[in-house]
């Protein structure tokens, strides 16, 4: 049984190496490299990083997953956290979340789950 058990922890671990490590690490040398898979690739370090650092499209793909993650999180009544040292930050942080929102009818249904855990946690079914 012993043995059974050795065999199928080293398997655990080549399974994992194989399908974890080697993948994060070829992802890594694909970012590093102007490559198609087809043809020559050449080497421009971290020029793809520099590139998307730089680039609006992705701090507001950035931004919406952010947002749509804390929202989920939300309506599947789990906790979540958005960072704020005070409590005027938090505020603000608010009503940025309300004015991107405004014109979605994901703020109206949002209103209304905070209203349904007020009542739940202050125990009043109003």
């Amino acid at each position: 049984m012993t043995n059974l058990l050795e065999l199928l922890s080293f398997n655990v671990k080549v399974l994992f190496l194989v399908f974890t490590l080697f993948i994060w690490g070829f992802l890594l040398f694909l970012s590093l490299n102007n490559w198609s898979l087809i043809g020559a690739r050449s080497f421009i370090g971290l020029d793809n990083y520099s590139r998307v650092l730089g680039d609006e499209i992705f701090w507001i793909a950035l931004r919406n997953t952010a947002v749509y993650a804390l929202l989920v999180a939300v309506a599947n009544k789990f906790q979540t956290i958005l960072m704020a040292p005070t409590e005027v930050l938090a505020q603000q942080h608010w009503q940025t979340i309300e004015q991107y929102l405004a014109k979605s009818r994901v703020m109206g249904r949002l209103k209304q789950a905070i209203r349904q855990l007020q009542a739940e946690i202050l125990g009043d079914s109003s």
